[in-house]
C-alpha cells in the first residue's frame, strides 16, 4: 500500500472494494486455489494489519495455509505476514507456530533471504515474550545471513532490533552502541528512512535512561528526516514519543500538542491501532494533571477502538497502563470511575478524536 500522501486515496479505494475483495477471496479459498488467494491476500496486509481488520486477515491465511496447494515461497511470505497479524493480537503462542513452519521452509530451500526474514520474525516475537537469549540468537543469525549475501541495509535493520533487545534487559550501553552501529550503515547507504528509525530508537534509549535532553535531540532529529521523507506513519511515532517525553518532564500543554498532531496524522492514514496508542498517552497526560474523568473517559475510548478491530493492548503493556490510571481511579472512585470509562467505551472512533483533540 502507498505511503506518505497519497496513502489516503489508496486507503479509500481499498474500503470502497472491500467486500468485492472479500468476496474473490472466498472464491479463491472455495475453490482450492492457494497460490492466488495468498498473492491477494498479501496485497492486502498492510490494510489489514494497520486499518483496522486483523481478525479477518489471520482467518484469511489461516483458510488459505490450510490448502494443499500453493508454493513454498508463498507461504513462506503468508506465514511471515500472519506473524505479524497474530503478534498485533497479542497471540504471540500462534505466532511462534506460524514462525518455526515458515522457517522449516525457507532453511528446506535453502533460500536465505526468506531464512533471515523469518529469523528477524522469530526474535520480534522472542523479544515480545521477554525470551531474550533466544531473541539474541535469532537477530545474531538474521544478521549473517544478510551480510553474507550482502544485504547491509537489512543487517543495520536487524541490528536495530537487537538494540531493542539489549534495552529491554537494561543493558543501554550495548543497545546504543549497536544503534550508532546501524546508523552508521546507514548513513554510508544514504538511507535516509533507516537513519530515521535508528535515531528514533536511539532516543528510545535516551528517554529509558532519563537522559531528557539527549533523548529530545535524537527524537528532533528522526522527525525531521521522517518530514523530509515524506513519512506519515514515521512523523507520527517521533511526535507521539516526543510527546510522552514532554508529559515525563511535567509540560502536559506541549506533550498534549504533540499528541493532537501525532492523533491528526493517523486518523488522516486511517491507522486505528496508533490512534489508540495516542489516545491512551493523552489519558496518561491527563490522569498526570488531576483530569481524571478526561484520563478514564480517553482510556476507555481506546480500550474500545481495540476491540474493534481485534487488538488488544499486550498483557504486560496493560498492567502499565492501569497502574498509570490509577490515581484517576482512586480521585473519581466508584460509580464515577466507571461512568466516565464507561462514557468513552460507547463512543465511535471518531467522537473520541474529535474529544482528544478538543482537550488541546
Amino acid at each position: 500500500m502507498a505511503g506518505g500522501p497519497e496513502q489516503a486515496v489508496w486507503l479509500e479505494r481499498f474500503f470502497s472494494e472491500h467486500d468485492n475483495i472479500r468476496a474473490a477471496l472466498g472464491w479463491l479459498t472455495r475453490t482450492g486455489n492457494a497460490e492466488w488467494g495468498l498473492r491477494l491476500a498479501l496485497a492486502l496486509s498492510q490494510f489489514w494489519l494497520e486499518h483496522a481488520h486483523p481478525t479477518e486477515g489471520r482467518q484469511c491465511m489461516a483458510a488459505l495455509l490450510k490448502l494443499p496447494s500453493g508454493s513454498a515461497l508463498m507461504r513462506v511470505q503468508a506465514f511471515t505476514f500472519a506473524v505479524a497479524l497474530c503478534n498485533r493480537q497479542g497471540d504471540f503462542a500462534a505466532a511462534l507456530e506460524f514462525l518455526q513452519e515458515s522457517l522449516a521452509i525457507a532453511r528446506e530451500l535453502g533460500n536465505r533471504p526468506y531464512i533471515a526474514a523469518s529469523l528477524n520474525g522469530l526474535a520480534v516475537t522472542q523479544l515480545l515474550l521477554r525470551e531474550y537469549r533466544g531473541a539474541k540468537q535469532s537477530c545474531a543469525e538474521a544478521v549473517r545471513v544478510w551480510e553474507d549475501l550482502g544485504e547491509p541495509a537489512s543487517a543495520a535493520r536487524i541490528l536495530c532490533n537487537l538494540a531493542d533487545v539489549y534495552k529491554a534487559e537494561g543493558d543501554y550501553g550495548q543497545a546504543r552502541s549497536l544503534l550508532e552501529q546501524a546508523l552508521s550503515r546507514f548513513r554510508d547507504l544514504s538511507d535516509r528512512s533507516g537513519m530515521a528509525w535508528s535515531l528514533n530508537h536511539q532516543g528510545d534509549v535516551a528517554r529509558a535512561q532519563g537522559d531528557g535532553s539527549a533523548a529530545r535531540r535524537l527524537y528532533d532529529q528522526a522527525l525531521e528526516t521522517f518530514r523530509e521523507q515524506d513519512d506519515g506513519p514515521g512523523v507520527a511515532s517521533s511526535l507521539t514519543d516526543l510527546g510522552r517525553l514532554a508529559s515525563d518532564e511535567g509540560d502536559h500543554v506541549r506533550a498534549n500538542a504533540l499528541f493532537a498532531e501525532s492523533l491528526r496524522i493517523s486518523r488522516q492514514l486511517g491507522r486505528k491501532w496508533d490512534l489508540a496508542g495516542v489516545l491512551d498517552e493523552m489519558a496518561r497526560s491527563a490522569a498526570r494533571t488531576g483530569g481524571w474523568e478526561r484520563a478514564l473517559r480517553l482510556a476507555g475510548a481506546a480500550t474500545a477502538v481495540r476491540e474493534r478491530i481485534g487488538a488488544p493492548l499486550a498483557p504486560i503493556e496493560k498492567v502499565k497502563l492501569d497502574a498509570d490510571l490509577d490515581p484517576a481511579r482512586r480521585g473519581l472512585q466508584g460509580a464515577a470511575a466507571t461512568t466516565a470509562w464507561m462514557r468513552g467505551w460507547v463512543t465511535s472512533m471518531e467522537e473520541a478524536i474529535e474529544y482528544g483533540l478538543g482537550g488541546v
